[in-house]
């Protein structure tokens, strides 16, 4: 079954369930997979989807090897900062 299939069936059963508890139960573990569960460092809000999203991510790179040593990370931030200042003059 695809997501959309199953977005579809899964409105169709809610919507035939009177239950008030059993849809406060659904709404409740639906809203905490969309709904901010932390903020980036700039405040913008992430959601435990966009979280998962962004640690798959993360995970890939280092399986990849797409990292960089934790020295040649501050290099590359103070060369940053230098080009920064530079740059508002």
């Amino acid at each position: 079954m695809s997501t959309s299939e199953l977005q579809l069936k899964l409105h169709q059963i809610i919507d035939q369930v009177n239950d008030q508890e059993v849809l406060k139960a659904i709404h409740t573990l639906l809203s905490a997979q969309v709904e901010p569960v932390i903020k980036t460092i700039d405040g913008v809000p992430i959601s435990k989807l966009e979280l998962d999203e962004l640690l798959e991510q993360a995970e890939s790179d280092i399986a990849n090897g797409r990292t960089i040593q934790q020295h040649d990370l501050k290099k590359k931030l103070q060369l940053g900062e230098r080009n920064n200042l530079d740059e508002s003059k």
